[in-house]
């Protein structure tokens, strides 16, 4: 029901379509465009670049450019047995509260971007193999 008209399917996927801007040829609004579920896909690799190369360095030896300053130091991610006793639970855990000397991104990343990170970084352990 529309303002009280009955549309039927075909009316409301009509509106949805100009709603949206595409039979008007208008383009849609910034939030609506946000919301696309075909949007691309979040870059793991350049967020961890961007968030955590610094102190875990480029790939993930727990060298980077700031390393030096932090007692502990930066996990290791390419460790295969450290990384290996280490849940995704505990690793999303640690990065949106932190632990030890590593700040919380819990208010600059959202659980999609998380996920995103926690993939990336577990490629730096894995073989290449199917097990």
């Amino acid at each position: 029901m529309f303002r009280g008209i009955s549309l039927g399917k075909t009316g409301l996927v009509v509106v949805g379509l100009l709603g949206l801007g595409l039979l008007t040829g208008q383009p849609a609004s910034p939030d609506l465009v946000d919301q696309d579920p075909t949007a691309a896909a979040i870059d793991g690799a350049e967020l961890y670049a961007k968030h955590c190369a610094s102190c875990h360095g480029d790939a993930g030896g727990g060298d980077g450019s700031l390393a030096s300053a932090f007692d502990p130091p930066p996990t290791n991610l390419t460790d295969v047995a450290t990384m290996a006793a280490l849940t995704d639970e505990a690793i999303l855990e640690a990065m949106s509260s932190g632990k030890g000397t590593m700040p919380g991104f819990g208010s600059v990343l959202s659980a999609e971007e998380f996920q995103a990170v926690l993939e990336y970084i577990r490629t730096f352990t894995a073989d290449g193999t199917d097990e």
